[in-house]
């Protein structure tokens, strides 16, 4: 197990989360200017880079254990996936007609509530799904469905030209960037593959990485994702989890409940941030704005943490030995990474390049 893995993706989940408590503070004019000032590289995106660095990385990776195909890799992602995505989505949808004078910023409507379960919100109407965090879920699947049928082509030694096309297609027909930085993780995990653990380039390359991030943090933030952002900000991410990959592992029980509950952080946060400074942001006058950001941040924690015991990990494990049997798949994931924005921790495929191989 790859643990330095499960170290960042709860650093970019709990970076991810305050980005967002941030930008709600300053809708209710506060200012936590000490966290913004710490966290501003986050302000390019670059957090939500890692989740699909972290993707490609992990699903190149797990090939090595436990290869299987389309049918089973995209049924263990849809379990991943889809039942807690829809419970929190039912959850805000069942508030949001209950109580839409607490929800202002979004309104009921059926087609577009019928669009984000079906993971289609910005294909077909351009926008957000109700639940806005999902819009990454939307980008993973594709990227699922574009991996799954990468490994057709992977039988006749063209997977990765596949994968390289139809991602690049992709991004050039809908402008968005973000689905290539898969890209990154699927390379560094070559890397790593021919590399193995190398203390002296892991150290080198977490260097190189977190001073690209201190550079991203002095320049002016972005909301757009240019191809040179994509290039500088993807760099960036690739050398921190490559870097992290080669290092000695290290060992945090914090961590890997931080990593294995950062999807349902990262999901639950719609609820505990919007509703916490609903009611607590009168108090603005009399405490810091930093302290009731850090408030927030170990709220939407607790509430996460409650989310995954509670639902997301019962509920998963049940689905996995009910259903992925059917597929001759093990029940336990090739690696024990946890999914998160993304779900990247069930079962996973053989990638093109050892498909290609075998």
């Amino acid at each position: 197990m790859i643990n330095n893995l499960q170290i960042v993706r709860a650093f970019a989940a709990l970076n991810v989360v305050l980005f967002h408590i941030i930008e709600i503070s300053n809708k209710n004019s506060l200012d936590p200017f000490v966290l913004t000032a710490m966290t501003r590289w986050s302000a390019n995106g670059i957090d939500v880079l890692f989740f699909f660095v972290i993707s490609g990385f992990v699903m190149e990776y797990a090939q090595h254990v436990r290869p299987v195909g389309f049918r089973t890799f995209m049924v263990s992602r849809l379990i991943r996936v889809i039942p807690l995505y829809w419970f929190v989505t039912t959850v805000f949808v069942s508030l949001l007609v209950a109580t839409p004078f607490l929800i202002r910023s979004v309104s009921f409507d059926l087609l577009h509530t019928v669009l984000s379960y079906s993971f289609l919100s910005e294909a077909v109407l351009g926008d957000a799904p109700v639940l806005y965090v999902g819009w990454t879920l939307e980008w993973e699947v594709v990227f699922y469905v574009v991996f799954g049928l990468s490994l057709v082509f992977a039988r006749r030694g063209q997977g990765y030209l596949y994968l390289m096309g139809a991602l690049g297609a992709i991004a050039a027909m809908t402008s968005q960037l973000l689905i290539l930085e898969c890209l990154w993780g699927v390379l560094a995990c070559e890397i790593y593959k021919r590399t193995g653990p190398n203390s002296l380039l892991g150290y080198a390359c977490l260097l190189c990485g977190f001073g690209m991030l201190f550079l991203l943090g002095l320049m002016p933030v972005a909301r757009e994702l240019t191809l040179n952002q994509a290039a500088v900000s993807g760099s960036a991410a690739f050398l921190i989890i490559l870097g992290a990959a080669m290092a000695p592992q290290l060992s945090s029980p914090l961590f890997f409940f931080l990593a294995d509950a950062s999807y349902s952080i990262y999901l639950v946060q719609v609820l505990t941030v919007s509703y916490f400074y609903r009611v607590a942001s009168p108090l603005g006058a009399w405490i810091p704005a930093d302290l009731m950001a850090i408030a927030c941040l170990l709220l939407t924690i607790l509430a996460g943490g409650v989310l995954y015991y509670g639902f997301d990990k019962p509920v998963t494990r049940r689905l996995r030995r009910k259903i992925l049997p059917r597929f001759g798949t093990p029940e336990k994931p090739a690696l024990s990474l946890p999914a998160g924005p993304l779900a990247s921790g069930a079962p996973q495929p053989a990638s093109p390049a050892m498909k290609a191989a075998a």
